[in-house]
């Protein structure tokens, strides 16, 4: 598992290997059934064409890393372009797991997104 999190971290932050470590800790005491840890190896890169978006009626913000190994960018490109008015963040560098360092830049944008939706 902690080869999977070294996979997935991207290139834009360096690995903190504790962090992930206590994270696949948590997830370990908490996991039911220990094979749906690795149901994202199911995934090919895309969103399958058969997840139909455009009826989605509410806001939505969409949170995406450029390095993401288990949905491609330009699958989260479509998918932000199949939901009417969606916005998407693309996180530079940023894989499938979010770093700490990202945290305060993904709070500030949910924050935004929230304080904006009456508007």
């Amino acid at each position: 598992m902690l080869g999977t999190a070294r996979l997935s971290a991207g290139s834009g932050h360096p690995f903190d290997e504790k962090a992930a470590l206590e994270r696949i800790k948590r997830e370990l005491e908490r996991a039911k059934n220990i094979q749906s840890a690795f149901n994202h190896s199911m995934m090919d890169g895309e969103i399958h064409k058969r997840w139909d978006a455009r009826n989605i009626e509410v806001r939505t913000l969409i949170i995406h890393g450029t390095d993401d190994p288990i949905i491609s960018l330009q699958s989260a490109k479509a998918l932000a372009r199949q939901i009417p008015g969606a916005e998407l963040l693309v996180l530079d560098g940023v894989g499938h797991e979010l770093p700490a360092a990202e945290l305060p830049r993904i709070e500030a944008a949910i924050v935004r997104f929230l304080t904006n939706m009456n508007t």
